[in-house]
């Protein structure tokens, strides 16, 4: 989908454009191949691991790229240190990239024994193990009802507690044994995938993170500016429906019966509808793309905008 993501998030803006989401730098590149050579890109991620890689494939592109290590729910101090609080485009393409999966140490694949992280910041103090071994058993089976959809969260938060108690859960390995008993048979491991993609989505506080972030993105458009955001699973297809809807819903009141009471302020105006999906084609090209799902907006009135709750799962 690389190509519907240049063609949204660049329109005729030039100046600043941040890939929020930086990983190995792919999009980027190619933001920095379409745009004149005057135009600069901030690139923003957590993972150190990803900024090595990303610096060496974007050391040809000069001065023209700024790196920062941090999480895109700080943009607005981000752009402040960098010098500028305007921007001319926003790509948020969160999730984990095929890098992180293939690293057995992060523990993010259940598939591969390694130990429970998980964390996309090394530095975090929150892991995947002390989740594991020292939240209750209500809060975990929130947790992978909420962030997983997993219909035997309460079973398999019970399962944990009865175990951990003889031993500490430590790896990825006794954590997918362990939970065989009380998962379907038949959807063994696409229960353990939803299972780890909520961890996941716990230690890193993603929902809670994208829904600031975009916030932050849209406040710092300018006028014409775009964002794009490219949602892989339907939690933050979810954040990204609702956020856009409310940051572009128009006054629904009567004339006819005073002033404004429904407070609709629109500052964007979706140049999608409806998500975009991958064709067919993107797909056998990147298998990864086959989850996602591409909305945009333009920014056309000034002014910020407040971040949209990520829901019930958001108060875990």
């Amino acid at each position: 989908m690389a190509e519907r993501v240049l063609h949204y998030l660049i329109g005729k803006q030039e100046g600043l454009f941040v890939d929020a989401c930086l990983g190995a730098g792919g999009h980027a590149v190619r933001i920095l191949e379409k745009t004149p050579a005057h135009c600069r890109l901030l690139g923003i991620d957590r993972d150190p691991a990803a900024l090595d890689i990303a610096a060496k494939r974007l050391a040809p592109y000069g001065d023209r790229v700024t790196m920062v290590r941090a999480d895109f729910r700080q943009l607005a101090d981000i752009l402040a240190q960098v010098g500028t609080d305007r921007i001319s485009g926003v790509l948020f393409d969160p999730g984990l990239s095929s890098m992180q999966l293939d690293d057995v140490e992060r523990g993010f694949a259940y598939a591969t024994d390694g130990p429970l992280d998980m964390r996309a910041d090394p530095t975090q103090e929150l892991t995947a193990e002390t989740i594991v071994n020292t939240y209750p058993a209500k809060t975990l089976a929130d947790i992978f009802y909420n962030y997983g959809e997993e219909r035997r969260s309460r079973q398999a938060a019970a399962r944990i507690l009865e175990l951990r108690e003889q031993k500490r859960i430590t790896t990825t390995a006794q954590l997918a044994k362990l939970l065989r008993p009380v998962l379907s048979a038949k959807h063994y491991h696409r229960s353990l995938a939803r299972i780890w993609m909520a961890l996941r989505i716990a230690v890193n506080d993603e929902l809670g993170a994208l829904s600031e972030g975009l916030a932050a993105g849209v406040s710092s458009l300018d006028v014409g500016g775009r964002i794009v955001v490219l949602a892989y699973h339907s939690l933050e297809d979810r954040i990204v429906k609702r956020a856009f809807r409310e940051w572009s819903r128009e006054c629904g009141c009567s004339p006819a019966l005073g002033d404004c009471v429904c407070g609709a302020n629109p500052k964007i105006t979706l140049l999608t509808k409806r998500p975009e999906l991958p064709s067919p084609e993107e797909i056998t090209e990147n298998s990864r793309a086959a989850s996602a799902k591409l909305r945009a907006a333009e920014k056309t009135v000034p002014g910020s905008v407040m971040s949209i709750p990520s829901g019930p799962a958001g108060a875990i």
